[in-house]
This record gives structure tokens, sequence and C-alpha cells, in this order.
């Protein structure tokens, strides 16, 4: 398999040309009253004279010059058809083609231009690049309704190598498959194919999908994998037909890792509804990523419309690759009245699901008799990952009436793993559900206390299902020492106002464990040095916290250590707490921290917080990372430990000087898993950095294998260098090399 890695870089400005608008009005079906209709015979370039159809916006779509809008008449309706290879290489990101609305004079701009696909399996917008993956990038959609009329295939596609898109204030409905696209997905397209020369090139990057609604199409609301990913603030609602395998939001990757997608404060309801009932899993995560962030969504169901298997939020493994997502975040959201289980997640080390709100009030008999909120893993882990060092920390769940299941369930294998702060109600007579089900040794525990169960209806309900043990007989292992079987007094958990916070008088206050607890609860708010347990902090009224600190800034001091400083926030503070990422390292009495122990060559990212004498803290600092330093002894030309796995036989960089080209970086890492790549100028300033991930480029004559790196982009006559660290595992190499441009 061949790679060959060209990142975009920092692309040319655009030219100063002045921006042209064009703009469409027609009057289709739907369009309001007193719509006047433009004529494909006019100038177009003013709202008096508007061209009429959405054909003519295609075929003009090519020669645009960055800035230019494409407008259509609100109030109007447009016969859209078919129109593949929406592409343009004339401009980039900064300075984005824009397809968008306008009011005309007659219109009463209450209403979104319509564009209805009028063809069998058409899309709408197929942002694709004639299937050769070209780059281009730079698109914004917004303010309009895409119509599927029951035989449009697709609202919007987005494909091979098309990066910062933006679809803004869209209504997407009534396609027979899926509302929005990103990426290849379920495609053919699998990098592992010979005949695709250049698999990196698949991937979109930078897209947004915002402000949107969703509904009624057949198949998904949502599907994708890309990179840099936003979707925030959009409703999803009655997306699939019925099946199992159609779902409101499907983030699919079966054939490579995408990275950074972040799911924010989306509403998810009636997810593939048959006969009345909810039969698909709302929210479905396939495949392996990096920086995933599930976060604020709200997912719920109606009571009575649903089957075991409307699951809310769930991380499977897909058959065709090693699926993991570490170091995931699910957190803040809230999951209503679904089927059979809540929240799942398997083959996500390092992740954390914390601060979500859980309710069940189904009649048991329609999940089949069982119900999990949270579950890890929820299918065998086959090649995927154990979850190793996982945490389940301040969630709140509450059940009303199901016969078996847990509040929350850890049962994969993996060691490391936290369950602590977590509040469970079950409001049922039921002896077969448990607060909690945690069947591995207690060697594979770092953590398990601080939690709540309460179950005062049912006299057979268990602490720990696996053992059927009660709080008192489990704590035999060691674990839960501080927890309670007390009323944690949710504030009005049931219909309609599904509230789990928690009074004055509630024993989750004060109550958490401070070690582990999330830094913040579900409204955002910083919890006090002394965490409730649940997803909701209680504060008194009158307490105000600190000022968050200022300047953090980190500094590797060897291959062991990193130093960081920052400046103290005005007014009264008492000391600081110290988290390297998610975690609660250490306390700091002045605005230094030595923060030790680590592993050479590793990059870290830290934030600091601070506390008053009222027990508050603060938001977090800003974030500042640092990498340790290489050990002592190998290494190559940049230092740094040399194990076999990884060895740094070679690097170079060619033509050198490169004259009017494009360098290429030439990296020999003998059975690498990826290589990190940064290039600095002659002054030490970072000017570009990307991951490289996969087989190498070719083999040498002597049968050592090699990666080439094609720097492309803008950038400026001068002497560079490029830093490689070659990654195995645990292990890490670090190599440099010099290299000089000529423009």
């Amino acid at each position: 398999m061949k790679w060959t890695i060209v990142l975009t870089g920092l692309l040319m400005l655009a030219g100063t040309a002045r921006a042209t608008n064009y703009y469409f009005s027609d009057c289709q079906a739907g369009h309001e009253p007193g719509c006047l209709a433009g004529s494909d015979a006019n100038n177009g370039t003013d709202p008096a004279t508007p061209w009429l159809t959405f054909d003519k916006a295609f075929s003009i779509f090519r020669s645009l010059q960055g800035g230019d809008q494409i407008l259509f008449a609100r109030g109007g309706s447009f016969a859209a058809g078919n129109h593949p290879h929406w592409a343009n290489y004339n401009h980039d990101h900064t300075n984005p083609i824009v397809i968008g609305d306008y009011i005309p004079s007659w219109s009463s701009g209450a209403n979104r231009p319509i564009l209805t696909e009028t063809q069998a399996g058409g899309t709408i917008f197929s942002f694709l690049d004639d299937d050769i993956p070209t780059h281009d990038e730079g698109y914004i959609v917004k303010n309009l309704e895409l119509r599927g009329n029951n035989q449009g295939s697709y609202g919007v596609t987005l494909n091979n190598d098309v990066d910062f898109v933006t679809l803004d204030n869209l209504v997407i409905h009534d396609f027979v498959g899926i509302g929005v696209i990103c990426g290849d997905g379920f495609s053919s397209q699998d990098p592992s194919d010979p005949s695709i020369k250049n698999p990196r090139l698949l991937d979109n990057d930078h897209i947004t999908l915002t402000n949107s609604s969703i509904f009624n199409n057949s198949n998904m609301g949502y599907l994708g994998g890309c990179n840099d990913v936003l979707i925030a603030g959009n409703t999803f609602d009655n997306n699939g037909s019925g099946s199992k395998f159609n779902h409101n939001v499907y983030i699919a990757a079966p054939y490579r890792s995408y990275k950074n997608i972040i799911v924010r404060n989306n509403t998810l309801t009636h997810s593939s509804v048959v006969n009345g009932q909810c039969s698909g899993t709302s929210f479905v995560i396939h495949g392996p990523f990096q920086g995933l962030v599930i976060e604020n969504n709200t997912v719920q169901e109606d009571i009575g419309a649903v089957n075991g298997g409307c699951w809310g939020i769930a991380m499977q493994p897909y058959s065709v690759a090693v699926d993991s997502a570490p170091a995931t975040v699910i957190r803040g959201n809230r999951v209503i009245n679904v089927g059979g289980m809540a929240i799942g997640a398997t083959s996500c080390p390092n992740c954390v699901i914390e601060n979500n709100v859980i309710v069940q009030e189904q009649p048991s008999s329609a999940l089949g008799d069982n119900f999990w909120g949270i579950e890890m893993p929820i299918e065998s882990l086959g090649v995927s990952l154990a979850n190793t060092n996982a945490v389940i920390r301040n969630n709140s769940i509450y059940i009303s009436s199901v016969k078996y299941g847990e509040g929350i369930y850890l049962g994969s294998p993996g060691t490391g793993l936290v369950v602590v702060n977590n509040a469970v109600h079950y409001a049922g007579t039921s002896g077969g559900v448990a607060g909690f089900q945690l069947q591995l040794a207690p060697a594979s525990y770092a953590a398990v206390d601080n939690n709540i169960f309460y179950s005062p209806n049912s006299s057979g309900s268990r602490w720990e299902g696996s053992r059927g043990q009660t709080l008192t007989q489990w704590r035999a292992t060691g674990f839960d020492v501080d927890s309670s079987t007390a009323n944690p007094f949710f504030a009005s958990p049931a219909t309609p106002n599904f509230d789990l916070s928690i009074p004055a008088n509630s024993p989750a206050v004060d109550k958490g464990n401070v070690a582990n607890a999330s830094p913040v609860d579900i409204n955002g708010q910083t919890r006090d040095i002394h965490p409730d347990i649940g997803a909701y902090e209680y504060f008194a009224g009158g307490a105000v916290p600190p000022a968050a600190p200022t300047g953090l800034a980190a500094t590797a001091v060897s291959s062991t250590t990193i130093n960081l400083t920052w400046t103290a926030p005005a007014g009264a503070v008492t000391g600081y707490r110290i988290y390297r990422g998610i975690v609660w390292v250490g306390s700091s009495g002045t605005t230094a921290f030595l923060d030790t122990g680590l592993t050479p060559s590793t990059l870290y990212k830290y934030t600091v917080r601070a506390l008053n004498g009222s027990g508050l803290m603060s938001n977090a600092s800003n974030e500042a990372s640092s990498t340790t330093l290489a050990a002592a002894g190998g290494g190559g030309p940049g230092g740094g430990t040399t194990p076999s796995s990884v060895a740094l036989l070679d690097t170079a960089a060619f033509p050198n000087p490169a004259v009017g080209k494009d360098p290429t970086i030439r990296v020999f890492v003998g059975n690498a898993d990826e290589f990190d790549i940064t290039i600095y100028d002659a002054a030490g300033s970072v000017v570009h950095s990307d991951r490289v991930v996969g087989g190498p480029t070719g083999m040498a004559s002597n049968g050592r294998p090699y990666y080439d790196y094609v720097w492309t982009g803008k950038k400026a006559s001068g002497v560079y260098y490029a830093v490689i660290h070659g990654k195995k595992g645990g292990d890490v190499v670090r190599a440099r090399v010099k290299f000089a441009i000529v423009k």
C-alpha cells in the first residue's frame, strides 16, 4: 500500500477582485404568494434581475471566484434535479464561496428558499471531485430548505478531500437515503485497494454542521467520519425506517481513523421508527477515532414508543478493522426514556463518561425487561481493544420499574478502571436490578468509591450484581467504603421535568471522591473542593468562585519532568490544582508546579484551577503543552531512545535546497505505527506539523522501508528543520533533518 502524504498547508491568498453575488428566483411548488420568477436570460447580478433555475446555478459554480455567492430567493422554490460534482478550484477557505439566500422585494422573508430534488436517486449538493480525489475547500451552505420529495437519495454529500465546509441553518428532510454524508463512510473507497494511490486524499477536513433541522430521512440523518468536525445545535428527528441499522446520527470510519470530532448540543428523537416504535440506536459510533467528544446532547424517546433495541448512545466495534476510540469523552448528555441501554462503549481505552443524566420510565416489557444505564462493553471485544483506564464518574441515573439490569455495568477486560461519584435511584420493586455490576477481579479497578445506590422499594436488589452482594458485603473488596444507600433526593426525576439536581440536604453534597471527581458539573459550573456525587453540583447562594489563572506555560526540563508556571488571578486565592489532561495530578500554593515521573519523548497537556477560601474552584486556565525530552543514549541525529521495534535508520530531505519545488522528507523508521513531523524555521517557530499513519511509501534497494512526506503550500525561502517522532506502541524515537528552500 503506497502512502504519499500531501498537506495543503497555508494556501495562496485569493485575489483582490471584488466578489460577485448571483441571484436566483423561481416559483415552483411551495412558493410564497406573490412570487416573481427570474429568467436565465437576465444578468443575474442584481436582485431585480435574477436568474431562474438551479441548473443555471450549477453551470456557473466552477467559474466562481473566492467570495462569490449564489443566493436563492427566500419564499421561492426551485427544482434541484441531480447535479453531481459541485467543485471549484479557484479559491481557498480564507475566501469561501457561499450558497445561501436573499430577500427579494416581493418576499416576506420568513421562509427559506426551497430546493426540491426532482430526480429519483439524486443528490442536491454533491461536493465530489469528478470521482477523482482532488483537493478543494472553502464552502458555506446556509439558510436553505432541502427537500428529498421521498425520491432523492441525499441532501448534501462531501467526498474526496473537500475541506472547510460549513453547513448552517439548513432544513433537510424526506430523502430516501441520508440527510448529510461526510466522507466515504461505508463506500468502496477502501485505502487497502491498490487502485487508490493516495488514500489520505479521500479524507474531508474541517467540516461544520450547525443549527440545522434534519428529519424524516429513510436511512440516517447524518453519516460519516471526516476530521476536525463540529456537529452542534442541530435537531435530528425521525430518521431511519425501522431497521436497527438506521440511526439519527451515525459516526462511521470503517477503513481508517479520523480525529477531532465534536458532537455537541444536539437533540435526537424518534430514531428509526416502525409501527410507532423506536427500533434503532439514535446515536452510533463505529470505527477508529481520535479526539472524539460527545457532549451536552439530548437523546429522548416517547414513553410506550420504544423497543429494547432503541439504544441512546452506543460506541460499538465494526468488523472490518480493529476499532478503538481512545480518550473519547461522553459528558453532559441527557438520555431520556430510550430502550434497553442509555450509554454504552466498547474499545474505549482512557475514555471518560461523566456528568450524564439518564432517566428510564419505559414499561419493563417494552425493553424486554432489561436496561443498562451505562454499559461497558456492549459487544464482544473481538479484535477491538479493552477499556483500560476508563473512567465513569459523576453520572446521575433514575430507573423507574425495569425488572433486570444495572445502573452501571463495567465488565470489560482492562486495568486502571475508575467508577466514582455516581448516583443511581431505582424506584421499582424487582430484585433483579443492581446499582453496579463490576465483575472483574478487584485488581482491575483503580478506584471504586463515593457512589450512591438507592432502591427503597426493592428488598432484593443488590449493590453489586455479578456477585449478588449488598453494599456491606461488597466492601470486603476494599471498594465503596465511602459509598451510600441513602436517598440522593433528586429534585424531580420523572416526566416531564427529568430534573436530577440535588438540594442542600442531599447526602450527595460534599461527599464525592476528590481525587477523581469531574472538575465541572453538567451545567459547566466548576465544582468546589468538596465535590458532590452525581452530575449536578449544589451551590449555596452568595459564594463566588475565583477567576481563572492566566498565562500557563509548560517547559520540559528533562525526559521525565515538565515545569509549569502561571499568573495568579485577581482576588484572594488559597492555592491551585494542576490537571494533566483531565486528571488532577497535584496542588500548589504558589504559581509554579513541577510534574515528575513522566515518560520520555511524550506530549503532555495541562490546565490549572485556582481555589479560594470558600472552597470554590475557578474555571480552567489556558491549556499549555510540552513534550518531555528524549531519554539519554542513542537516538540518531535528534537524540532519544532507539528501541529495535522503531529503530530510526536515516532521515533526509530532497531536493536540498528545494529550488522552486516542494521538499520531500524521507524517513526510514522500521516497523512504525505512525510518525509526527514538525517543521521549524531558523528562528525556532513552528511553521507546519502533521501526523503520518499507515504503511510505508516504498522500499529502498537495500530492503529498508521508508516514508515520503511532501510539504506543500505557501512557504518562504530560508532554512528549516524537520523534527520527526516515530512511534510503535509505547516506544518513541526522535530525529532531525535540516534543509533549505529557495523560491
